[in-house]
């Protein structure tokens, strides 16, 4: 286990620090939006370690960039208490108004690489994608063609595109093509396989995986019902139980993160009060 580990933590630096070499002046025009919201989220994490919108992050977003945010998604904060919750006055501070997840999980490579690093990250949500159906066709197909059959499938849709948008819709895809691979690999998988890919606690991982993407979006839970009609099919009410849990884990947990940080979303492009 701690090989993985060191391994997982390898690639993360690697991939990270090969964001230095990409050239991200051409994106300053496209910093708006979606775009500018979740790049400040993945700084804010990055270089301060929270997900309030201050003053810092203003300057910083105009010492990338050369201008600051338009269109970026805020909130009101509220700090949380036991006679219920008081607003942080927004000349203060402000809460952004996307899901986490995303940010969260390209924070490191952001540290290692800034903004080049959230493209290495997207790049490698994509490359993880072609592993994993790699890994899966090759089963089925009892032959190394599940290589060129992945890449084929996944370079003929989408998905590159969603890799080269500074959005999350490559990072939701990713969570739900891995959680798929993780159930469905070990039905595939030969009898002497004794993988860990192979046991049944993939499943649950997998439903947690969903968990995060229903999160991230809410459209998603849906893709968990297969997960729970194999188990319950099987007869086995107790891990779908389980799986049942391991979803609301996965959301629950980004959610509390949030929760001093309610109210309605909304667009504010200048942001005076904090400059």
């Amino acid at each position: 286990m701690a090989r993985v580990a060191a391994w997982v933590i390898g690639l993360i630096v690697v991939v990270g620090l090969s964001g230095r070499l990409i050239d991200v002046k051409p994106l300053a025009a496209e910093m708006k939006g979606d775009y500018a919201t979740y790049v400040a989220m993945a700084f804010s994490l990055a270089r301060d370690g929270d997900l309030r919108y201050d003053a810092r992050d203003y300057q910083r977003f105009v010492s990338v960039f050369g201008h600051g945010p338009s269109g970026i998604f805020l909130k009101r904060r509220y700090h949380l208490g036991f006679g219920g919750k008081e607003p942080v006055p927004s000349s203060e501070s402000l809460a952004y108004g996307k899901a986490l997840a995303y940010p969260v999980a390209a924070a490191p490579f952001v540290a290692l690489g800034g903004l080049g690093g959230l493209i290495a990250f997207n790049w490698a949500m994509l490359a993880l994608c072609v592993v994993c159906g790699a890994r899966f066709c090759s089963m089925v197909m009892k032959s190394r063609a599940g290589w060129i059959v992945s890449l084929v499938f996944i370079g003929a849709s989408i998905v590159p595109v969603y890799a080269a948008w500074l959005t999350s819709e490559i990072f939701n895809f990713t969570l739900v093509f891995v959680a798929y691979f993780l159930w469905a690999y070990k039905k595939v998988a030969p009898p002497d396989d004794r993988s860990w890919l192979t046991r049944p606690n993939t499943t649950l991982a997998a439903a947690l995986l969903i968990g995060i993407a229903t999160f991230s979006k809410a459209t998603n839970a849906a893709l968990v019902a297969p997960f729970v009609l194999d188990v319950l099919w099987s007869g086995r009410l107790r891990r779908s139980i389980a799986v049942a849990m391991s979803i609301s884990s996965g959301a629950a947990s980004h959610g509390s993160v949030s929760i001093s940080s309610c109210g309605l979303s909304q667009i504010d492009p200048s942001l005076s009060p904090l400059k």
